[in-house]
């Protein structure tokens, strides 16, 4: 992970850890996604923490992807959380 040119605050980071998390509804609606990694900067070897949480809804094609139906395919970008 690269901070953009010209931000204040200089990072070049790569993960070195990651995992991630999904607990489906009881109603089956929706997907609770949660997803924690670490960083190491490769400037000052600091770690850095970065975790995210979402909601992905199990209708349409992300939907067939997480249940494993047979005609899941590739979804489109931004289709995941919301």
């Amino acid at each position: 992970m690269k901070s953009e040119p010209g931000y204040p605050h200089k990072l070049d980071a790569k993960f070195v850890h990651g995992a991630d998390y999904i607990k489906f509804d009881p109603d089956g609606k929706n997907a609770r996604l949660e997803v924690q990694s670490l960083l190491k900067d490769e400037i000052t070897g600091g770690l850095v923490r970065l975790n995210y949480t979402g909601t992905v809804s199990m209708s349409g094609d992300m939907g067939k992807v997480l249940r494993g139906d047979a005609d899941a395919a590739s979804t489109g970008f931004g289709d995941g959380c919301r």
